[in-house]
This record gives C-alpha cells, structure tokens and sequence, in this order.
C-alpha cells in the first residue's frame, strides 16, 4: 500500500512537471493534500505539502497538533492511520488520537466527500511489561466523521 501511494504520488507530480514545462494548465489527479472531518463534539483537518505533514484535532474543548515531525503516520489495509499522542503518564497508561483516512485521488479542483472515523485510545501500561498490567489494554472509542478532501486553500 506505501508502494502504491509513493507511485502515485511520484507519477501526479512528474505529470504536473510535464504539464509545467509543456504549457498545458489541465488539472491532473493527485492526491488530496487537504482534508477536513467533523462528527458529534469532533473535528480534524489534516495537510501535506511535500514531504511534511501537519494534524490539527479538536475533541470537545480539548485542541492536539502534531508537531514538527508531523503525526505518526502507519498504512494500513483500512487506510492511513494518523495518530497524535495526547497524554503520558508512566506506569499507568498512554492516551492517543488517531484519525482514520483513506488515500484520496482528487480529479481536478472538485471537492471529495466522504466518511471516516476518529478513535481516542488508552493503552494501560507497566515499567515492567505487559505481564504485569491485567484486563483491558487498549481501550478505545470512536467517533463517525464527515470528510472533504480538496484542494488546499490559497
């Protein structure tokens, strides 16, 4: 799945470097570098430019960014997970925030729409392992979110 995201990502930017150099201002498909979620008490906006990226997540009153190394970015069958650590407490538990989005190809400067899912997880954790935390390890919940994925705004 990273194989075939980095294609196309190197084929919509030589295609747009050729249309450059060639004069020819056609929109070509390429992936989304914008998208916007919102659901119940929730709301995400997430930003590639290049090689970086950037994160923004609202739940309730509660605001997390990614920093400069951008959000944790894993590949999955279901989509790209993007996920921002929200809290820390040793010997305790680990709280994060992980947004689900699909590759997304744009085909000129129409809006995409579509739906998603955000999860806030608690991971119990231990100084001396797995074997010494019982129960539930990771518990999560998650929330249905309406996206769009555009063109990124000027």
């Amino acid at each position: 799945m990273k194989v075939q995201t980095s294609i196309l990502r190197s084929m919509s930017f030589a295609a747009a470097a050729l249309a450059a150099v060639t004069g020819q201002a056609q929109a070509q498909p390429a992936p989304a570098s914008y998208i916007e979620c919102s659901g119940t008490n929730v709301a995400a906006r997430y930003e590639r430019s290049g090689l970086s990226s950037s994160l923004l997540i609202n739940v309730g009153r509660a605001v997390y960014r990614s920093g400069d190394a951008g959000p944790l970015e894993e590949t999955t069958v279901l989509g790209n997970l993007l996920t921002l650590t929200t809290s820390v407490v040793p010997d305790a538990y680990t709280d994060t925030v992980t947004l689900l989005l699909p590759d997304v190809i744009l085909d000129g400067s129409q809006p995409l729409t579509f739906r998603s899912w955000l999860f806030t997880t608690r991971t119990n954790t231990s100084f001396g392992g797995p074997q010494f935390t019982t129960g539930v390890i990771q518990s999560s919940r998650s929330v249905g979110m309406s996206c769009t994925a555009k063109a990124p705004p000027m």
